[in-house]
This record gives C-alpha cells, structure tokens and sequence, in this order.
C-alpha cells in the first residue's frame, strides 16, 4: 500500500465508499420502516450496493491497496437525519422513501462525474453498473412513491 493513489484509485475508493455507505443506509432503513414493501424494496437496494461495493473493493485490492471505511459519524447523521424526517413526515413510509430518492438523485450526479472516467480503461463495465444500479434505484423509488 502506498501513501500516494492513483487517480484510478482515487475513484475506486471514491465509488467503493459511496455504495458502501448506501447500502449501509438502506440497511438501516429497511430495519425501522413499518411497511413491509418499502422495507422489501429498501432490501433489495442494498443487497445490489453492497454487491456492487464487494465488486469495488476487490478492484481496490488487485490494485494493492486497502479500500477506505464508511465514516461512522457520517452515517450515524443521515440515520438521525432520516429518523427525524420521518418522524415529522405526515406519512412516515413516503416521507422515508422521498428523502431516498432525493439522496439517489444526488447518488446520480456523482457517479456521473469526470473524476470517473478514469476507470472507463479498465472497469468500464464496473462504472457502469453503479451508473446503472443508481439509476434503477431512482426508478423503483419514483415507481414505489407513485403506487402509493
């Protein structure tokens, strides 16, 4: 392991840390919502995170480096954050599910940035799946929001 990374490092890790921490919140959210179809869909999301999160950590590894940890603080706040939104939503399922779809839409442009493009030589197929994983996450959260 190195002290310096490479850009292509730099975005492994980048990526790794963002499906990780997402499949962590959809984990915790799946615990807590009442509903068991949401809680299903919440599920589901974060079993496809975190596969794609193993995915990227093994690339990080063949690369001969550690990838980084989740920020516990970090989580810890966007777990209160999404408690206390829910809490004061008047329904807790839609306001939970809501707030979701707005952190995939983030989720959505930051995959999509240029820093990125350097895993297009060889993870094209690897950058493409957590484009498309983002992308599908944004559409079964809107599908679900509209069904209810």
């Amino acid at each position: 392991m190195s002290l310096m990374r490479s850009d292509r490092q730099v975005a492994l890790n980048d990526l790794h840390l963002a499906m990780q921490e997402s499949a962590d919140l959809y984990e915790y959210t799946a615990g807590f919502l009442q509903d068991p179809a949401a809680a299903e869909l919440c599920k589901v999301l974060a079993g496809d995170r975190l596969r794609l999160a193993k995915l990227l950590e093994q690339a990080i590894r063949a690369e001969g480096e550690l990838p980084s940890e989740p920020d516990p603080d970090k989580e810890t706040a966007e777990q209160l954050q999404q408690r206390l939104e829910a809490l004061f939503a008047e329904d807790q399922v839609s306001g939970v599910i809501s707030h979701r779809l707005e952190v995939e839409r983030v989720l959505k442009a930051f995959v999509q940035r240029d820093e990125f493009e350097v895993l297009k030589e060889k993870s094209s197929s690897l950058l493409e799946d957590c484009r498309q994983a983002v992308d599908t996450a944004v559409a079964k959260l809107d599908a679900f929001l509209d069904a209810s």
